[in-house]
């Protein structure tokens, strides 16, 4: 949640400590830590940044635009999952012996499972079965 709330908190009085007690209760802190409003009068802040994120995913930053006396508010969202050219990708490689030891498996299974089942699909749910596991026991993994 962000906005202008008239609350400024950077006072320390009942109502500020209610707001942050509030909002503690529900997991929940505002990320702005700087003035974000500028008069004659003493600073304050006052656009705030609330969220149950924590401070290692977001970065919160206040800027001066120059046709307000509300300083603009700076969100920077950390949304890193990890460097993907990184990810280890396996692919299947057949190759002749491969093939050969995948034909072998098939030769030498009984296929009772598919025969024994009175309905189709789960016959061909049992071919299924039998084909991948013949052919993951055949595979070379190579990663990309």
């Amino acid at each position: 949640m962000c906005g202008d709330w008239n609350l400024n908190f950077m006072l320390d009085n009942i109502r500020i400590q209610e707001t942050k007690n509030l909002l503690e209760s529900h997991n929940l802190i505002n990320m702005v830590r700087s003035t974000t409003r500028i008069t004659p009068t003493p600073e304050s802040l006052i656009d705030v940044i609330v969220t149950n994120k924590d401070n290692s995913e977001l970065g919160v930053s206040v800027v001066g635009l120059g046709f307000s006396d509300h300083l603009a508010r700076v969100v920077k969202i950390n949304t890193d999952k990890g460097n993907r050219r990184n990810k280890i990708i396996l692919r299947r490689q057949l190759t002749n012996n491969n093939i050969e030891e995948f034909k072998n498996l098939l030769s030498t299974e009984s296929w009772n499972e598919v025969f024994n089942h009175s309905d189709v699909n789960s016959s061909l749910e049992s071919f299924m079965d039998i084909c991948l596991f013949c052919l993951e026991t055949t595979r070379d993994n190579n990663p990309i």
